[in-house]
């Protein structure tokens, strides 16, 4: 079993130096003097360097998972496995070839609620996990449906006719067996100037959308044109249904979430809209903001989005604010204690967020640029009723972690926040993230963190 080492030597400086950094000054000191001296008892830098899998953890404490009972959450939909006691997590690990590297994205695991043990899906308890060998590794999660992950895979190789093909497959995994099954299948000839791609997907129930790209390039002009299909599948039977053309000015079609025979799709020209199975009457939805769907609550019929304050999708910027999505289609925004939000959570009773706290880590691998992340080590809540009523601390142990609100999701259960955090490491002469991702559950009663295990 490889060994790890897990860095975190980052203290959680609430202090004048960091306020220069993006802490709104509208929070109340108080807090942040709460903050201070929580992060005070830490343990030292030095005392941070670990060495294997864990973090000590006193008690798993799981707390009561019905305060998250109902909410369908999209970036990471959870639901049907949560509700079943266990959940999956993806983590991915850096391996060097000793030219360079390539890394190793995935390798899935299920957490038990009740015991907090987790286990590879991998049944080979002496595998290694490499790419080469184990077909558990190189995958990308795709979603949860019926009490089981479903998996992204992208492969290279020799197709029927001798020449170098691509295929991207969507399947499903037997929690019990570790058998694959696919449930969608692409394949396109690296050699050809059409590539056929799965742009986006969405569950519902034993249905799965997924959206089908023909991208003809055509080399002399350097031009390209994207043809799409919206194709839906029956996971019980594994048999395509239907596929439905989408119009051709629709230049990024993408399905978002499904529920019944609505569809939350959007399109960078059109914007957001819902629509049906057959894509006719589409309907605009949001009032021209980015944002990206959050949860929704199954019992109340609530919809939560994360509004980007920036509305340019190259932006670096991805502090978000919290909106409610009427029936209507308008976007109800939520008033929170910060407006430059960086995570955030609604669950049954409360709403859960870290802030954007920039922490330094160096310099890019130009030379020119001082590149950090955004710190989510302190995490606040307030009432889900009373939304801008004064935030409770409930996490700060000086640990800072990489958070980021799209790119690595997180979610509550119980008494515990789970997410995943890219590692910094050197590129060159500069800094970069995202090698080694490691899953981590933080306890907030407890205040203590654990890494979930890659090996």
């Amino acid at each position: 079993m490889k060994q790890t080492a897990f860095l975190l030597a980052l203290v959680i400086l609430l202090s004048s130096a960091l306020c220069s950094c993006g802490r709104d000054s509208s929070v109340d000191s108080a807090l942040l003097d709460k903050a201070e001296e929580v992060g005070a008892g830490a343990k030292t830098p030095e005392e941070n360097e670990y060495m294997g899998d864990w973090l000590p953890e006193t008690v798993y404490s799981p707390g009561d998972l019905s305060d998250t009972a109902g909410i369908r959450y999209f970036l990471i939909p959870m639901a049907d496995a949560a509700k079943d006691g266990v959940f999956f997590v993806s983590t991915s690990v850096f391996e060097s070839d000793g030219s360079g590297g390539k890394g190793i994205n995935g390798l899935l695991r299920v957490v038990d609620l009740e015991t907090g043990e987790d286990r590879a899906l991998c049944p080979d308890p002496l595998c290694e996990h490499v790419r080469s060998a184990c077909p558990y590794v190189d995958l990308q999660s795709a979603g949860t449906a019926d009490g089981a992950p479903y998996v992204f895979r992208f492969e290279t190789g020799i197709g029927n006719n001798g020449q170098p093909n691509a295929v991207e497959n969507i399947e499903r995994l037997d929690p019990a067996s570790g058998e694959f099954t696919v449930v969608a299948r692409e394949e396109y000839d690296l050699s050809s100037s059409d590539q056929v791609h799965i742009m986006s997907h969405a569950f519902d129930g034993d249905c799965l959308a997924y959206v089908r790209a023909v991208i003809m390039i055509d080399r002399d002009t350097r031009t390209e044109r994207r043809i799409s299909t919206l194709v839906f599948v029956d996971l019980k039977t594994g048999r395509t249904t239907a596929e439905v053309p989408v119009p051709e000015e629709w230049m990024d079609f993408c399905v978002e979430w499904m529920d019944g025979d609505v569809l939350r799709c959007s399109d960078t020209v059109h914007g957001h809209y819902t629509t049906d199975k057959t894509l006719s009457g589409m309907t605009a939805v949001g009032d021209g903001s980015r944002f990206i769907y959050n949860c929704f609550d199954t019992e109340t019929g609530e919809v939560f989005v994360n509004v980007y304050r920036n509305p340019d999708p190259q932006s670096l910027d991805r502090t978000v604010n919290l909106a409610r999505l009427s029936p209507d289609g308008t976007l109800e925004k939520i008033a929170l204690p910060r407006d430059d939000l960086l995570a955030v959570e609604v669950t049954r009773s409360w709403i859960y967020y870290t802030a954007y706290d920039f922490v330094p880590a160096g310099m890019d691998h130009t030379g020119t640029r001082e590149i950090g992340f955004d710190d989510g080590g302190v995490i606040y809540r307030v009432p889900r009723s009373d939304p801008s009523a004064e935030p409770e601390i409930v996490f700060s142990d000086g640990v800072s972690f990489c958070m980021r609100d799209t790119l690595n999701p997180w979610f509550v259960l119980g008494d515990c926040l789970y997410f995943s955090s890219p590692e910094k490491f050197a590129d060159g002469a500069g800094i970069s993230f995202g090698r080694n991702v490691k899953g981590v559950r933080v306890n907030f009663v407890e205040h203590t963190c654990r890494y979930i295990r890659y090996r």
